[in-house]
């Protein structure tokens, strides 16, 4: 698949996602800031929802983020990096919010972490 095929196919499965999780449609020149990522999952962890979560695809790295931040300055990433635009746009075929929102470090190992550094 050539990269603006690849490119196409990205967007077209990262809107059909949002439009069934959260009936949100934006055009290819919306969906990507200028260092060509895209936001996929923006929510709260916790429970108090003390834990700021979001997913996004990064174009460049041809990976997705997912990040965990507590009160801006404790953070945890997790990458899943794949070797090529063509990769992306198969892996963005199946996107579902429950995949997305899994981490491998859980909430209360997190906290765990919380509780030292404080």
């Amino acid at each position: 698949m050539n990269i603006n095929n690849a490119f196409n196919q990205i967007c077209d499965n990262i809107n059909t996602f949002l439009v069934n999780e959260f009936q949100i449609e934006k055009t290819n020149n919306e969906l990507f800031d200028k260092n060509l990522r895209c936001s996929l999952l923006y929510t709260f962890k916790g429970e108090n929802d003390e834990f700021e979560y979001q997913v996004y695809l990064d174009l460049k790295g041809y990976q997705i983020i997912k990040e965990t931040t507590y009160s801006n300055f404790i953070k945890h990433y997790e990458y899943e990096r794949y070797n090529s635009w063509s990769d992306l746009a198969e892996v963005t075929k199946d996107l579902d919010f429950d995949d997305l929102y899994y981490t491998k470090e859980s909430i209360s190992e997190l906290e765990t972490v919380v509780t030292e550094f404080l």
